[in-house]
């Protein structure tokens, strides 16, 4: 797979841009990921729609020690009284970490267009999408005054966004038209990037956020055994999933081969389109668990590796404060840790939490999983 190109950000260009916490994105990304989204005009039902997107992922991206910077071209002041009346209350709205792009300083760096820019032809077609677009916001409530969204300066500007990580953009996203939609959660983990994985350095918890940068996340719903009717499991050993339609449909038989969860864990390739789904179930610190204990820690040869490996896999998944602590028994925790203290890292050491959430949560999660578009394009792409 060829690495894709990004813009090459300057040195020292980030440490310029000082954003509404009086603290530079450059040193915000010194500590985290940032995902930088620049939207268009707070007037724009589309940027209404984003900031609401952006607060809804907001747990998985800091899971992800991932934090959410949006750029706009109002000064700080208009931009701080839109946002206070737009949160209606909500915190992570109130507390979002913003930029002035003055004289359009980070426009122009990161390259964003315009729909002006597009080819004639395209730009109908985009159009047309547009206003389709605008139509699916305004049924979910947000709306925009056309004479105010068309007014000021670039006013057919794309919204985009960047992953940035050490000063380098890693990924991004350039939206085709206004209003298209983003999925920030996809674009963060990128489960076409099958080649790296997503593995925490060690916990994250609020203390290690810049100051100003943290806001508390929104609190989680309570994880609730399902019923074993409600995702028809009898047997696991005998259950199967598929997406795939039956013969009835007018498809071969042979491509309705089944896929389990045991499929979608051993295979990296499906297992990242997994991660994604887990990640907007704000569930996915299951999965990173998962690949921790079989990715990482099963291979380490070396006793003393292991112990390493082992110790942060406590830290990151067993601290209550840690953004990615997973529920699971409190005796379970306890029960590992002191195996760790008598007998060392063993290999078996985590396997009674592996089962404890592949047969209480992952199960459950998959089963969700089977009946999305992300599972049919997660078929489609990694056919054999």
């Amino acid at each position: 797979m060829l690495e894709k190109e990004y813009i090459e950000i300057p040195s020292g260009f980030l440490d310029k841009i000082v954003t509404n916490k009086g603290v530079a994105i450059g040193e915000i990304n010194k500590r985290h990921k940032v995902l930088l989204m620049f939207l268009r005009r707070i007037g724009c039902m589309f940027c209404k729609e984003t900031l609401k997107d952006i607060a809804e992922a907001y747990n998985s991206l800091i899971q992800f020690n991932t934090v959410p910077v949006v750029v706009h071209i109002e000064t700080p002041t208009v931009f701080a009284n839109f946002m206070k009346e737009f949160s209606n209350g909500d915190p992570i709205l109130l507390n979002l970490i913003s930029a002035y792009d003055e004289d359009f300083v980070l426009s122009k760096q990161f390259q964003i267009v315009s729909m002006s820019d597009l080819p004639v032809l395209g730009n109908l077609k985009n159009t047309f999408k547009m206003f389709k677009r605008g139509y699916e916001a305004s049924k979910n409530g947000f709306h925009q005054n056309m004479l105010t969204s068309l007014s000021g300066p670039d006013p057919l500007r794309i919204p985009s966004l960047f992953i940035i990580e050490n000063g380098k953009i890693v990924n991004e996203c350039r939206q085709n038209f206004i209003g298209e939609k983003t999925d920030y959660i996809q674009v963060m983990i990128d489960p076409e990037n099958f080649g790296e994985e997503i593995i925490p350095i060690g916990p994250i918890t609020k203390e290690m956020f810049c100051d100003g940068v943290y806001c508390e996340m929104r609190p989680k719903a309570k994880q609730e055994e399902p019923k074993v009717e409600e995702v028809q499991i009898k047997n696991k050993s005998e259950q199967k999933y598929s997406c795939i339609p039956s013969p009835t449909a007018g498809l071969p038989e042979e491509e309705e081969a089944p896929i389990e969860l045991k499929d979608v864990l051993n295979n990296k390739r499906r297992l990242r389109f997994f991660h994604v789904f887990a990640a907007k179930q704000h569930a996915a610190e299951n999965v990173v668990f998962w690949q921790e204990v079989n990715g990482r820690f099963k291979k380490k040869e070396d006793d003393e590796e292991r112990l390493r490996v082992a110790k942060n896999i406590c830290e990151v998944f067993f601290d209550p404060e840690s953004l990615m602590e997973i529920n699971i028994k409190e005796s379970s925790k306890n029960s590992v840790k002191s195996r760790l203290s008598e007998e060392g890292p063993v290999f078996d050491l985590f396997d009674g939490i592996i089962k404890e959430i592949e047969d209480h949560i992952l199960i459950h999660l998959f089963a969700l999983f089977t009946e999305t578009i992300e599972f049919k394009d997660m078929v489609e792409k990694t056919k054999e």
